[in-house]
């Protein structure tokens, strides 16, 4: 999708205090809130959508692998024939091999689950362009559901029978939050600006920017837009997918939930199951790949199986892997087929992956929830809520990782804090004589945890490198790849420009924080605020060594006269104790 263009979706005319909440839903559960939101919109008639993206590049359509050079027609925004243009979107979307739209014979809302199912389209569905995607003026009911890092949205309107299905694939540094509406139109109200070879963004005013006063871009890829509130889909590195699909029956709730006919085709292939939403599904996946990981001897490093295997570790990026790695005390550079071989190291392996999903799914719905990035002040870095979200992190470049006196024992046991012992293909370390580990053993009776160094290990792998993170000081042996092994030097509390970790540390936003990155880039001085004087109030006392060099002060000879200095003085006179002056 050109990233020059904004697809700008589900544009109403009705009011933001519309969203109400009901009295019987527990307002502190975000789960119940976007449940009711998405489920309370009012079905209206969409206006007439302005169009942002005139300039959005190719609209080339591909299917079955196939090219055609026929460009969608252009559509005139103040036309008012309306039998045109849906004449128009049925020779789209016939094109498309979607099913058509039916004028004098709507569907009905969905009775039995066969009918939606036939109705969805059975090749994979391409990727639209801004421009044609903004003519299908995509308005209704709203039902939103999350798995790994995709998300399906299901936009019904049953008062004209359309209805659509996008799924939106994050990628890696996309994300999405609420703006208000003035904002979104000022910023695309002016031309997107180049930004590198291919990519486009628009600019954020400095009135809306809290940190430094430079060029902020925001690159937009696609809006929700309401009269009050906008709810726009952002990505740093324009990796975001978008694919569209049109189907003639209606939505349920309840389609969207797993179990339903349709639930493995919401998702694409490249993403599988996850455990808190498909726990026989997900266990069934990892165990047919863990077959398949003995059937070929896949000698790769765990750390990039877990990492590249999205159909079975959705969602797993760099961060997640990491800290599963540590749950399950597996050394990231262990070959994968001797995790998956041994029975004692996968069954350690699995019930980190279970635990550690169950984690994740209540960090996203947590029961304190931590602050919110949408607000009247998206563009502000939330400090406090990254520094929340960071005590979820364990081992992703931290500088020390934190023990229990469990996960001691259990690492003691395993031999993984010996530092002249190798790992064996059981995952255990053993040392030939005798060895003393690298941290105590237990902890002192006062104390419950302990900070155990971290370590950054990087590789090679022809021109890709892999950078992992452990605690365990254990050899490794020599058949696997060779590392280099270094101390973490600055945890990642520190480095707050360096994204994305979490849920407040993307690039547009750490980009509008005052740190030690941007102060340095405004030329500020660094280092301690100088002293000033003022007046006497700081007035420096001399060293003792100081005094020792230097002589007595002579003493002010006190005058003893009412009358000029430089007068004859009587020879006569005598001191107090009657000596004469003379």
């Amino acid at each position: 999708m050109p990233e020059k263009g904004v697809i700008r979706l589900f544009e109403r005319e009705v009011g933001w205090e519309e969203r109400q909440l009901s009295s019987k839903v527990d307002k502190t559960n975000p789960a119940n809130f976007y449940d009711v939101f998405f489920t309370q919109l009012p079905v209206a008639a969409a206006a007439e959508p302005e169009y942002y993206c005139n300039s959005c590049g190719s609209s080339t359509l591909e299917e079955e692998g196939e090219e055609d050079s026929q460009s969608p027609p252009d559509v005139d925004n103040n036309s008012e024939d309306i039998s045109v243009r849906r004449t128009e979107l049925k020779h789209l979307l016939h094109k498309l091999a979607l099913p058509e739209e039916d004028e004098e014979d709507p569907q009905s809302p969905l009775d039995v689950d066969d009918e939606l199912e036939d109705s969805l389209p059975d090749t994979q569905v391409p990727k639209f362009t801004a421009k044609f995607v903004n003519t299908l003026r995509i308005s209704g009911r709203i039902h939103a559901k999350a798995r790994g890092k995709e998300l399906i949205i299901a936009i019904c309107n049953s008062d004209v029978g359309r209805n659509f299905l996008l799924r939106v694939n994050f990628g890696l540094e996309a994300h999405c939050f609420w703006i208000p509406t003035e904002w979104y139109k000022k910023i695309v109200s002016n031309p997107p600006v180049p930004r590198g070879k291919k990519s486009f963004a628009y600019q954020i005013p400095y009135e809306f920017i809290d940190g430094p006063a430079r060029d902020r871009l925001i690159s937009l890829q696609a809006a929700f837009v309401r009269p009050e509130w906008t709810l726009v889909f952002v990505d740093h590195n324009v990796m975001i997918q978008f694919h569209l699909m049109q189907v003639s029956a209606s939505f349920l709730p309840s389609h969207l939930e797993p179990g339903s006919k349709i639930w493995s085709r919401l998702w694409s292939r490249t993403h599988g199951p996850v455990y808190h939403q498909e726990p026989q599904a997900t266990l069934e996946c990892l165990e047919a790949w863990r077959s398949d990981i003995i059937d070929t001897r896949d000698s790769r490093a765990i750390f990039q199986a877990i990492k590249t295997t999205q159909t079975v570790f959705n969602g797993c990026g760099t961060q997640e892997t990491n800290d599963l790695l540590l749950l399950a005390f597996i050394h990231p550079q262990m070959p994968t087929f001797e995790v998956c071989s041994d029975a004692g190291t996968w069954s350690r392996f699995q019930a980190a992956l279970i635990k550690y999903d169950a984690d994740r799914a209540t960090l996203a719905r947590p029961t304190k929830p931590l602050p919110y990035v949408s607000g009247p002040r998206p563009f502000h870095f939330n400090t406090d809520g990254h520094r929340k979200c960071l005590n979820r992190v364990s081992a992703y470049r931290r500088s020390e990782v934190i023990f229990t006196s469990e996960d001691i024992t259990i690492a003691h046991r395993l031999g993984l804090f010996l530092s002249n012992a190798f790992i064996d293909s059981d995952g255990q370390a053993r040392a030939t004589g005798s060895s003393i580990p690298s941290i105590p053993v237990q902890l002192r009776p006062q104390y419950n945890k302990m900070h155990v160094p971290n370590f950054a290990i990087t590789w090679h792998i022809g021109k890709a490198k892999y950078v992992a993170y452990t605690p365990f000081t254990a050899k490794p042996p020599a058949h696997w790849q060779r590392v280099v092994r270094e101390t973490v030097g600055s945890d990642v509390r520190e480095e707050v420009n360096k994204t994305t970790l979490g849920l407040y540390s993307f690039r547009l936003l750490v980009d509008c924080i005052w740190s030690s990155k941007t102060v340095s880039e405004e030329g500020i001085p660094q280092g301690r605020r100088p002293v000033l004087t003022v007046g006497s109030g700081n007035r420096k006392r001399p060293l003792a060594q100081d005094i020792a060099k230097t002589g007595a002060p002579k003493k002010k000879r006190r005058v003893v006269t009412e009358e000029k200095e430089n007068i004859v003085v009587d020879e006569g006179i005598r001191t107090r104790s009657g000596r004469l002056l003379n």
